[in-house]
């Protein structure tokens, strides 16, 4: 199996935008995932109610990157929190650095990013084909 190329994420897609250069992690290109990730994340996004948007902020990182990310976290939270938060790239390849791993967060239709963990929004799994609200 040959390994599948990076492309873009399909931000013409009314539901699914990217986050700003400015604010993103890796700046030197797009962001970049796996072509099937791409595919899903517009897939996700075209059930997504009118009111909210789906947000990537990050996707394929090179291995250096993700080293300095790991870095700065554990000096920042020490090595237990750095684990939960960031892959730490010393136990192998990194999922960030195959493009098939996502950093997403929701917005409402202005941008504002909704804050998952303040209780503000509750999504449970629902069969395939169903819209989900808040």
């Amino acid at each position: 199996m040959s390994p599948e190329r990076l492309v873009t994420i399909d931000t013409k897609h009314p539901r699914l935008r990217t986050l700003g250069v400015y604010h993103r992690i890796e700046i030197e290109h797009p962001i970049l995932v796996r072509k099937t990730v791409s595919q899903k994340l517009t897939a996700v996004a075209a059930h997504l109610p009118d009111n909210l948007q789906l947000q990537v902020d990050s996707g394929y990182r090179s291995r250096q990157t993700q080293e300095k990310i790991y870095q700065a976290r554990k000096t920042q939270l020490g090595d237990k929190k750095a684990n939960k938060l960031v892959y730490n790239p010393e136990k192998g390849i990194p999922p960030h650095s195959t493009g098939g791993a996502i950093d997403v967060t929701l917005t409402d239709s202005k941008g504002k990013e909704i804050e998952l963990n303040k209780g503000q929004i509750w999504i449970q799994t629902v069969p395939v084909g169903s819209k989900v609200s808040y």
